[in-house]
């Protein structure tokens, strides 16, 4: 017997010959069934990998193992992510944002990474990159990470999560880059972990470039699911988005959770199409402004307040340079006072819920905290 190969509890020996080739599969196989964590792809890697070194892939042998434990299954969604923690929340809230194109000015990711910072979160998981993106275009980096040693990089999506002993909930944050790959199983991959974790709520923030003037408050829009939810961000004056067209991961993770009757927000804030500058730390501010107002967010953001004034005084040093700058900010500011005039005379005008959709909003909401194994709150607490 030249070789003993062993995979999480279901051994296979081998020898030249090739009569215990199907034993290999089979012994890969029961693995696999026994739902020890691990899929097709990675043992096929593995097999490739400890045959080779064994010298045991003469004559086409090692192919048609390799072969016959790649056509019996692949990975579930949840084996997609790799998990560093296992800490006890109480009614976890999800904040996601994404890198690329749902990110203008950064303002998402940076205010995420806000957060972590402020908040010292801990890594909980992190989601491989490898069936995800396309590394020629979003290649990974090289760096020294010490004496005679290079570390690389890859593109990340990472969860962190953070405690609030005083609050009432508990907080997961996903930082991450859009996926370029996959993104009906990204998303089931994020789903199937909330589902682990016991989150309900999940909260995606995006930043888009309109034709916006930097000297007026950030209006922020969005969409909420379900009513109550999208009262109190009316309430608030984040505007209701009736958007139509091309959509990021930020909206299919929005939609395909709201289709499982999740607690959803997503909230987007306008960055100055003239303002090329990033992070914005204005257009950041105002998304925890109002994740703060929705989720009763424990976060301080006197920082944050003290870097807008700096942005906000070098963007205006900047206008004051430039007379045609001027002339078209005052053209912006007319418009969007305009829009938001028009904006609240259309609010006024809508009815009033009926009892019956108050009723039905209410049970709802006590369905899903029954759920959750908690006891019913107010909504929107």
């Amino acid at each position: 017997m030249a070789a003993r190969f062993e995979w999480f509890g279901a051994t296979a020996s081998k020898d030249s010959s090739l009569e215990l080739a199907p034993q290999c599969c089979l012994a890969v196989t029961a693995a696999q069934n026994d739902s020890h964590g691990d899929g097709g792809q990675r043992i096929q890697r593995r097999l490739w990998d400890t045959f080779a070194r064994e010298g045991a892939l003469s004559n086409g042998h090692g192919m048609a193992i390799l072969m016959s434990v790649s056509m019996r299954g692949g990975l579930g969604p949840v084996d997609y992510i790799s998990r560093y923690a296992s800490p006890e929340l109480r009614n976890p809230v999800l904040v996601a944002a994404f890198a690329g194109w749902n990110d203008a000015s950064e303002a998402a990711t940076f205010a995420v990474r806000f957060l972590i910072q402020q908040w010292r979160a801990r890594k909980l998981a992190e989601i491989d990159p490898e069936e995800f993106f396309v590394f020629t275009d979003s290649r990974p980096h090289v760096r020294v990470a010490g004496r005679f040693q290079r570390r690389v990089d890859w593109p990340a999506n990472e969860f962190f999560y953070h405690t609030d002993p005083g609050g009432e909930r508990d907080y997961v944050l996903l930082l991450g880059t859009e996926p370029q790959l996959k993104w009906r199983t990204f998303t089931n991959s994020v789903l199937a972990f909330c589902r682990q974790q016991g989150i309900q709520t999940i909260v995606t923030l995006g930043g888009l470039v309109a034709d916006v003037p930097h000297t007026l408050p950030v209006r922020l829009s969005g969409v909420g699911s379900p009513a109550w939810l999208a009262r109190k961000m009316r309430r608030m004056g984040i505007a209701p988005t009736r958007y139509e067209g091309p959509t990021g991961i930020v909206g299919v993770l929005n939609a395909a959770s709201a289709r499982k009757r999740m607690v959803t927000a997503s909230l987007w804030a306008p960055s100055p199409e003239y303002l090329s500058a990033s992070p914005n730390p204005k257009v950041a501010l105002a998304l925890l402004t109002a994740l703060q107002g929705l989720f009763d967010l424990p976060v301080e953001l006197a920082d944050l307040r003290s870097l807008e004034e700096q942005f906000d005084r070098q963007v205006a040093d900047l206008v004051a340079g430039d007379a045609e700058l001027q002339d078209y900010v005052r053209q912006l500011e007319e418009q969007a006072r305009a829009e938001e005039a028009a904006s609240l005379e259309a609010e006024e005008q809508k009815p009033l819920p009926s009892g019956e959709e108050l009723i039905r909003e209410v049970e709802e909401y006590l369905r899903r905290r029954r759920a959750q194994g908690g006891e019913p709150a107010e909504p929107g607490q």
